[in-house]
Order: C-alpha cells, then sequence, then structure tokens
C-alpha cells in the first residue's frame, strides 16, 4: 500500500505527515497491497470557519475510489475523523464485495445422501422407488436454476434419464414430488 500526504496550498508539518502516514498504514490491514492512498491537506482562509483545518483522502481500489473528506479545528482531529469515516466505508465496501461472491457451489447444490435415502424409503411406501428418485432428481435441478452456477453435477447411482436440465411437458412426477 503507498501513502500520499500533500498540502494544499501552503506547507503542512512533519510531525502533521508522520501522524498521517501512521493513522493511514493502520488502515492498510484493511485493504489490498497494491491500494493507493492520497491525503490532501489543506486550510480554509476564511477566518468565520471555526473547522478550518480539511483533510481529503482518495482510496484507489480495484473497485470504485472512495472519496472522504473531514473539517475540524487542528490537523490531528481532522485526520482522526477522517480515520473514523474511512474505516466505516472500507469495511462496507468490503462487505459488499463478499455478499456478492456468495454463491453456491456445484457441491451445495447436490442432495445429500441422508435426503436421498429418506426419500427413497418414502418413495417405496407411497411412490415407487423411481418416482421418489425423480423428485429428489427434480429438487437438485431447480436448486440448480436458482443458483446461477449453471447446470448441476450428475448425481451417481440415478438413471440418465432423471439428468435431464429441462423437460419439455410437465409429467406426473413433477406434480408427486411437489405433494412432498
Amino acid at each position: 500500500m503507498r501513502v500520499q500526504v500533500k498540502a494544499r496550498h501552503g506547507h503542512v508539518n512533519d510531525s502533521v505527515k508522520n501522524y498521517a502516514e501512521e493513522k493511514l498504514r493502520k488502515l492498510g490491514r484493511r485493504v489490498h497491497d497494491l491500494t493507493v492512498i492520497e491525503l490532501t491537506l489543506s486550510r480554509e482562509r476564511n477566518p468565520s470557519i471555526a473547522d478550518d483545518h480539511a483533510a481529503e483522502a482518495i482510496i484507489h481500489t480495484k473497485g470504485p475510489n472512495i472519496v472522504v473528506r473531514e473539517h475540524a479545528t487542528t490537523w490531528e482531529a481532522a485526520i482522526d475523523r477522517l480515520i473514523d469515516k474511512l474505516e466505516r466505508q472500507v469495511e462496507r465496501q468490503r462487505d459488499m464485495k463478499t455478499h456478492e461472491r456468495r454463491r453456491r457451489s456445484p457441491r451445495e447444490l447436490a442432495v445429500p445422501h441422508e435426503e436421498l435415502e429418506s426419500v427413497r424409503e418414502l418413495g417405496s411406501e407411497e411412490l415407487g422407488s423411481e418416482e421418489s428418485v425423480a423428485c429428489v432428481a427434480g429438487r437438485a435441478r431447480r436448486r440448480a436454476a436458482a443458483s446461477s452456477v449453471g447446470p448441476i453435477v450428475r448425481l451417481s447411482g440415478l438413471p440418465a434419464s432423471l439428468h435431464r436440465t429441462r423437460r419439455s411437458r410437465p409429467d406426473r412426477r413433477t406434480s408427486l414430488c411437489e405433494s412432498l
């Protein structure tokens, strides 16, 4: 992670620059190594403004850039407020990325062995063994269609006719499966 501290319309002491770099390095644990953080320190020239020290940070990430601006009476206070805002924004962006990545894998889509056995036992009493296995295969296909992962992995031990991804017309097995 690279940190750039610069001043706009003036000069900033080295102690303030070191303080800002130290605080931003702690934030570096939460962002990627190739991230660039630009911190611009400026001062408002209007004497009627009480919070005349401004700090603006831009974090250049892989995704959208994060821009935060904060004002205070001293540089250190402005930097502290800025760091608090940056931490919240970075955490929010990380949470959004992790929610996007949560997709179901084909292993999660496969029918558990226990469920397959329980349906086979139920099917031998009520439906018949081939129809109960068709119900399980139908559930697995519906899970695959809803998950955007793609076609489901072939379930072992089932007849090949049950592994179709689409049916041209609904048949008796589908209606019996929905009643379970």
